[in-house]
């Protein structure tokens, strides 16, 4: 039997994970409060999410990689509606495909605690003053 040797141990693919999705979360958090913030910014770190999502070099640890679900959704559905003049750009489309795939291969359990987490984080956008939704 063949099995793969992967350079990153399992808390080393754990730990890239997370320190990725810190990066997009803040970013998350920057682009709902600063007027200024630049789209290309989660490029990089969307691209590697989507990569995990939809061809992983081994499992997914889950408690690394749901909490960021909540922010790809916040990408691809809540900041185009506050992002007007620059609502087609493919940033956007690219969250709304990686949200896509993750939805599509997730098991229902996972959908349901996935959107119980969409929701709390919508609820607690529509409650912070420092959130600019147009």
């Amino acid at each position: 039997m063949f099995f793969v040797d992967h350079f990153l141990s399992e808390a080393g693919y754990g730990a890239l994970i997370r320190m990725i999705r810190t990066s997009f979360t803040q970013d998350i958090t920057l682009a709902l409060s600063e007027p200024e913030f630049v789209l290309s910014t989660f490029e990089p770190s969307l691209t590697i999410l989507s990569t995990l999502i939809q061809h992983p070099a081994r499992e997914l640890p889950l408690p690394d990689i749901v909490p960021v679900l909540p922010d790809i959704f916040v990408l691809a559905y809540v900041l185009q509606e506050c992002y007007g003049a620059e609502a087609n750009n493919s940033t956007f489309a690219h969250a709304k495909e990686t949200w896509g795939q993750w939805e599509k291969a997730a098991f229902e359990e996972q959908k349901n605690f996935v959107w119980t987490c969409v929701k709390a984080k919508l609820r607690g956008l529509l409650c912070n003053p420092n959130v600019r939704l147009s």
